[in-house]
């Protein structure tokens, strides 16, 4: 607020007694205080309000868009497709116990039925706690060029959803999932953030101790359409 001298005119700060131009006293009234933003109409200055809550809008709603939840693209599977795969991990176990080569094909259904099943039976134990998320689902789409695994998760009333796509390597004993991209609902992250993306996926499976002992074993896994190929090797 500026505070007009009715002597010569001049702006003076609310805080001052007397003119800085010609010293006369300050009076203060209705006619003589003003705001210091100049003569703004009155019009223009809503207006600029408008438009700015326009373009808050506008970003709000871009990064909505980009963060939503993806539609997971696996196919989910029944509870019979869970004991399935259940069976097959311990069919490849007892041959690597003894020592035999054997050949499993599990589906993309049965992994998916198999992921509800743990989920539910953990209680919420394979939540990730750093997140602090509740995990709804662990959806896995397989295909010939790669494997992609999508976390369904909520956040208090928001739904999120956490994206990997990569290739199922076992190298020197150790099972590996080569992470070449990542999403964040529908936002890309970049290379590093994409690593870090697939390190806290993967520790959803860290309560999976079987699972992963016979993963590390295989000698070769074949990736098709829907299924993938475990292989283990003979003595």
């Amino acid at each position: 607020m500026k505070v007009e001298c009715v002597h010569c005119g001049h702006e003076n700060e609310m805080s001052r007694l007397f003119c800085a131009k010609c010293g006369a006293r300050i009076e203060l009234s209705k006619a003589t205080v003003r705001s210091s933003r100049g003569d703004v109409p009155r019009g223009e200055s809503c207006l600029k309000v408008v438009l700015q809550l326009v373009v808050y809008f506008a970003l709000a709603s871009a990064i909505a868009v980009l963060l939503w939840p993806v539609r997971p693209l696996g196919e989910r599977g029944s509870a019979q497709d869970a004991r399935r795969l259940a069976e097959t991990i311990a069919l490849l176990s007892r041959s690597i116990d003894a020592g035999q080569a054997t050949m499993q094909v599990v589906s993309e259904q049965e992994v998916n039925a198999y992921l509800a099943r743990v989920l539910a039976d953990t209680g919420g134990a394979a939540k990730p706690g750093r997140w602090r998320l509740g995990v709804s689902e662990i959806n896995v789409s397989i295909e010939r060029s790669g494997v992609t695994v999508v976390v369904l998760a909520n956040w208090w009333v928001v739904g999120l959803s956490y994206e990997i796509v990569g290739m199922p390597r076992v190298e020197e004993g150790r099972f590996h999932f080569r992470v070449a991209r990542a999403r964040w609902g529908h936002l890309p992250l970049p290379g590093a953030a994409a690593g870090w993306m697939g390190r806290r996926i993967g520790g959803l499976f860290a309560r999976m101790g079987r699972e992963q002992s016979v993963l590390d074993q295989l000698s070769r896994i074949d990736l098709g359409d829907r299924r993938a190929r475990l292989v283990t090797a003979g003595p």
